[in-house]
């Protein structure tokens, strides 16, 4: 799989996500935790990321950056595709199945500014 890469806020990730209809499956993920509660081994919040979506976008949702058929050299990512700043998780560091890239800072700036103005219930807040 290549060199581990270190998880920190804004790192691209595989995890199982729970859709909020029953169904937990791996979708990608942005990392919007802080990278010292990714170093301590804290439960960390992730905006999933979907090929699925409407356009116009609505707020709290973003383009990824990627390549068709290949990864992205930043993203890692190589399908069409938008992280959901209203499609929080609050999940264990140990359920991460892989660990890609990185997604552009102005995105997660974007994302955390959403999700604190949007707090989920029972979610640690983003600092």
């Amino acid at each position: 799989m290549g060199k581990a890469r270190k998880l920190e806020r804004g790192t691209v990730i595989l995890v199982p996500l729970d859709d909020y209809h029953g169904n937990i499956e791996p979708h990608h993920a942005v990392v919007l935790s802080s990278t010292a509660a990714c170093e301590r081994g804290d439960k960390i919040i992730v905006a999933g990321v979907s090929t699925g979506y409407r356009t116009p976008l609505p707020p709290g949702q973003f383009y990824m950056d990627y390549i068709a058929g290949r990864p992205h050299p930043e993203t890692g990512l190589s399908e069409s595709c938008v992280v959901k700043g209203d499609w929080p998780n609050l999940v264990e560091q140990a359920d991460i199945i892989q660990v890609f890239k990185r997604c552009s800072p102005a995105i997660v700036k974007g994302l955390i500014q959403f999700v604190n103005a949007n707090p989920p219930p029972g979610f640690p807040s983003l600092s």
